[in-house]
């Protein structure tokens, strides 16, 4: 065996002082990196809350507008109820306009024949009847036709 001496000692230690030194260089080269890469991190926590805060407050006007959606449907129900009667109305109207224009023959035909107080008396009766409906029919459809005209006032 030789002898170990402190300058032989030094001489074998030696290139590991240099790797060791190596190992330092490298790690403080990750640290940089890892540094760089908290930074960046950061900034992506950031940008990740400012979407947070942009999808809360799409989702606030989007309540918001699901809100203004139900009210209109429950201002749009009774009107489709109102809106799919329009056909008996313009039916009925129709047969009022029948009747209207029978009694007016009926009126002239009278002209050449005696009448009765009674005959009269039906005839006023028959005439009231025809005059309310069509009254409550033009009411009716005017009512719609404000309504419908509200709507398209609503909408954008």
């Amino acid at each position: 065996m030789t002898d170990l001496t402190l300058e032989a000692l030094r001489s074998e230690l030696a290139p590991l002082g240099v790797q060791l030194a190596n190992l330092d260089a490298k790690i403080a080269l990750l640290d940089a990196k890892v540094s760089g890469l908290d930074t960046r991190a950061a900034g992506l926590d950031a940008k990740v809350f400012g979407l947070d805060a942009a999808v809360s407050g799409l989702d606030a006007r989007a309540a918001g507008l699901e809100g203004q959606i139900s009210g209109l449907d429950a201002k749009l129900a009774p009107m489709r109820a109102q809106l799919d009667g329009l056909p008996l109305i313009c039916r009925s109207l129709t047969v009022l306009h029948q009747e209207t224009r029978a009694l007016r023959a009926a009126f002239n035909d009278f002209a050449g024949a005696n009448v009765t107080a009674g005959e009269i008396e039906a005839l006023h009766a028959d005439v009231n009847t025809v005059q309310a409906e069509n009254a409550e029919l033009q009411l009716r459809l005017a009512t719609v036709e404000r309504l419908l005209a509200e709507l398209r006032g609503a909408r954008p």
